[in-house]
């Protein structure tokens, strides 16, 4: 789950990162570098990535059986309330430079690097 969340993060701190130069442990630096591709082929990617895992998640939430151990459910859902919290809390506050056309566009205009 910390995987999940940490992918959430590098996508939406890319572009301010990026911007200050400070982007080297990044997934998304890292995948262009590594792989050699574009910002949005990474972009495309990190977030196949993070939809695998969501889905692995799901899979596995399913299965589990919650018989004998009743807080091993609201665990579980903790655990996907907390990268769905991650998720929101980029579009919630101003750090990124992200909001509510962002959310709906998912889109992003990418910074000029400061100098």
């Amino acid at each position: 789950m910390v995987i999940i969340a940490n992918y959430i993060k590098d996508i939406a701190s890319y572009n301010k990162e990026q911007r200050s130069r400070v982007d080297q442990q990044n997934v998304i630096t890292v995948l262009v570098c590594a792989k050699r591709i574009s910002i949005q082929a990474a972009m495309d990617e990190a977030g196949e990535l993070f939809e695998s895992r969501i889905d692995q998640f799901l899979t596995i939430m399913e299965t589990v059986s919650y018989t004998g151990n009743p807080n091993l459910r609201a665990y579980i859902r903790g655990l996907g309330n907390w990268v769905t919290a991650n998720y929101e809390w980029n579009f919630e506050n101003r750090r990124y430079f992200l909001g509510p056309v962002e959310r709906k566009t998912r889109r992003i205009k990418l910074l000029p690097k400061m100098v």
